[in-house]
């Protein structure tokens, strides 16, 4: 059963999500000078440009990527506690 899920993985949602991932890192580039002004609670914040915040979501893809991949290349659930060091 785990081979099972693991091939499901490999086979459908995650190179769906990798090219999403790549989508958004072209996008983060293509936008790097684009300058978007800050607010919050209706303040002026810091400016940052909307490269800067699509390559922050590029990032948190990526790191999402590798989560359900670490288990499968440690052999452990996810859920397993860690050993002690």
């Amino acid at each position: 059963m785990h081979i099972a899920a693991v091939k499901e993985v490999h086979e459908h949602p995650l190179p769906s999500v990798r090219a999403l991932h790549h989508a958004i890192e072209a996008k983060a580039r293509q936008w790097q000078d684009v300058v978007k002004i800050g607010r919050t609670h209706l303040e002026d914040a810091v400016p940052l440009t909307v490269g800067q915040e699509w390559s922050g979501y590029a990032h948190q893809l990526k790191q999402a990527i590798g989560t359900p991949l670490r288990p499968m290349s440690t052999g452990r659930s996810c859920w397993s506690p860690r050993s002690p060091r």
